[in-house]
């Protein structure tokens, strides 16, 4: 049984957020492996070639957190799909919004960027 030390505490929503806004399934942070058609499969990689489908333009990834399996959009994302093949749910649209976030500025030794350069 969790005991009050072992237990993760919960995140606070986001400024101006509340928790019915903020989604709870999420992409892995698996690594993306190679499909068997050479394309990206997961991690938010887009296709290899272009393919004309929007939609994909940044990728798609693997799902965590989806509550109600049952219905997978309840909480999650409006495009979510299962996978028979893989065995488990889906969203390209999870990495449109993993896009959105901002990225932290990493020399090319993985340290902070500090501008102005000098």
């Amino acid at each position: 049984t969790p005991s009050e030390t072992n237990q993760k505490k919960a995140p606070f929503c986001p400024v101006g957020k509340s928790a019915k806004d903020v989604k709870s399934c999420k992409c892995t942070k698996e690594p993306t492996v190679k499909g068997l058609d050479g394309n990206p499969k997961g991690g938010c990689v887009p296709p290899l070639a272009d393919i004309g489908i929007e939609e994909l333009e940044y990728g798609w990834c693997y799902l965590e957190n989806v509550e109600t399996p049952e219905n997978p959009t309840d909480n999650c994302y409006e495009d979510v799909d299962w996978s028979a093949a893989d065995g488990r749910f889906w969203s390209n649209l999870a990495c449109v919004e993993e896009n959105k976030k901002p990225k932290e500025c990493l020399t090319t030794l993985q340290k902070p960027c500090i501008f102005p350069f000098t």
